[in-house]
């Protein structure tokens, strides 16, 4: 329970959320052509 209460209190939950979305992000701009060409392989429509 501390350690839920010390996450909360300073803010760890928002700052990893934030850093992981911001990674996941960098990942799709990094690899588009390759997830776009999946997707098509798929029959995905965007």
């Amino acid at each position: 329970m501390a350690d839920a209460t010390c996450q909360q209190s300073s803010g760890y939950r928002e700052r990893l959320v934030t850093a992981r979305c911001a990674l996941e992000q960098e990942y799709v701009d990094a690899h588009k052509a390759d997830l776009d060409a999946l997707l098509s392989t798929a029959g995905v429509e965007r």
